[in-house]
């Protein structure tokens, strides 16, 4: 091992229940609960967890940036609103990853089992810290996010088939054909 028994004694239970940090952490929470109270709709704005967190605990006396929690942190600095576009945004990355899946292809379906496992393990990561802060994760996140809903939208408009974009025009020399915003006419004319 690297570390020794660092590792191993963190996960201890007699000595968790001596760890300051586990205690400090649990008043970290029990402050961000507060200051959601306080601030249920809009919450305190972004990044602004480290100014405002000292004021809900007596114990919390060093800097804090973020509320070691993933949920905690997007409601206490966003509100109720920001936790419903985040959950919006979840639900979205989750319906592409799902369309992904389903199509019939193996490379697909690896990329959309890889996103949701990479997904998976940030929001789990994110029940005992507030790791999409975290520059290098949120970049990760931010990434995988645009990158399956670049694929679901490629995919979309590849299997759309040519449909008429009028009914009325049937004999006009050709059919207009296209997709939602364009449309293009397809010649019929033999020489």
């Amino acid at each position: 091992l690297i570390n020794g028994n660092s590792g191993i004694e963190r996960l201890s239970i007699n000595r968790s229940l001596q760890d300051n940090s586990l205690l400090y952490r649990l008043e970290i929470y029990k402050a961000s609960l507060k200051m959601i109270k306080e601030h249920f709709v809009l919450g305190t704005g972004l990044n602004t967890m480290k100014y405002y967190i000292n004021y809900y605990s007596e114990t919390i006396t060093a800097p804090v940036f973020h509320a070691h929690n993933l949920v905690l942190n997007i409601f206490g600095e966003t509100g109720f609103v920001g936790l419903i576009i985040f959950g919006i945004i979840l639900i979205t990355l989750l319906k592409n990853l799902y369309y992904i899946y389903k199509l019939e292809d193996d490379f697909y379906t690896d990329i959309a089992i890889s996103g949701f496992l990479g997904f998976t393990s940030i929001f789990i990561h994110g029940f005992i810290d507030a790791a999409i802060i975290a520059p290098q994760f949120l970049f990760f996140a931010v990434y995988i996010y645009s990158f399956i809903s670049n694929i679901k939208h490629t995919e979309i408009s590849l299997n759309k088939s040519s449909e008429p974009c009028s009914s009325n025009r049937k004999n006009s020399g050709g059919e207009l054909y296209g997709t939602r915003d364009t449309c293009y006419k397809k010649s019929y004319y033999r020489a």
